[in-house]
């Protein structure tokens, strides 16, 4: 997850990097984060490289598309996927803007149809307050600017119709009624449909393409042989690891048995 904590491991990628490059390849794999923690990343590239391609050899979903379409282009491998940029929110009740929203409507809906609370709503409700919704609603709108913002000032920098182009992808990606899941794979014929500027890595160089599904089947690797392994960080000169939080596990108590308790004699049967 893309969080206010990848800061400090951004800066030093960035540092490691030469002051005279302005162009800026950035591979990234994450199943996505919280919009403020991608707003942070941006602000800290854009004004240090005037070209960035973002490579995305599996999956960038969520917050991580969002980071993908601050780009001047995306480079995606064969089967890549983005994903609907809906914002996760943090709170009593934690997730997907929309999916709170959702789970919200559909308890109002019910109630307006039965006449009557169930009781097994009072729990969800408690956590699902009209602040929440409102909290949920800021959040999605908030993406939804930056990613248009981005757009018009990197990937359509220039270009007259930048505007447009802009809005249509930004409706796109935040469309939830078309979209339906959180999770929804996005491949990059869908996502240059909508005017993206994303090309395919074997079309651009297949040795390259190659090298880079190798380069994140690695990692893969890692991540499998690893559980205590969260976030690998990578450049020419840096390599940073973020874990995993561990739950110690204590070895369980031992309970002796109870004492045996001595049945009380069965008394006998008079002779015949």
């Amino acid at each position: 997850m893309i969080n206010q904590d990848d800061k400090s491991k951004v800066v030093m990628l960035i540092d490691s990097i030469s002051k005279e490059a302005k162009e800026l390849d950035f591979i990234i794999h994450s199943p996505g984060g919280f919009p403020e923690s991608v707003e942070m990343i941006v602000k800290l590239l854009r004004p240090r490289f005037a070209n960035i391609r973002f490579i995305v050899p599996h999956s960038a979903k969520s917050a991580a598309t969002m980071l993908s379409l601050s780009g001047n282009k995306i480079l995606m491998n064969k089967g890549a996927e983005l994903g609907p940029i809906d914002p996760q929110v943090e709170g009593p009740t934690s997730g997907p803007a929309q999916s709170i929203i959702d789970g919200f409507n559909e308890i109002k809906k019910t109630v307006e149809l039965e006449k009557k609370l169930n009781g097994a709503y009072v729990p969800l409700l408690s956590k699902l307050d009209v602040a929440t919704i409102k909290r949920c609603e800021a959040a999605q709108k908030y993406g939804k600017e930056l990613v248009k913002n981005w757009l018009q000032g990197y990937m359509f920098n220039g270009d007259p119709q930048a505007s447009t182009k802009a809005a249509k992808i930004t409706d796109y990606f935040s469309n939830h009624n078309l979209h339906l899941t959180h999770g929804k794979p996005i491949f990059r014929d869908e996502v240059r449909a909508q005017d993206v500027l994303v090309e395919d890595t074997e079309a651009v160089d297949q040795e390259l393409a190659n090298l880079i599904w190798e380069y994140y089947f690695r990692f893969e690797i890692i991540f499998a042989s690893n559980l205590v392994v969260a976030k690998i960080f990578q450049s020419e000169k840096e390599l940073m690891v973020s874990n995993a939080p561990t739950v110690q596990i204590q070895n369980p108590i031992q309970i002796p048995s109870p004492p045996q308790i001595p049945q009380p004699a069965q008394p006998q049967k008079p002779s015949s």
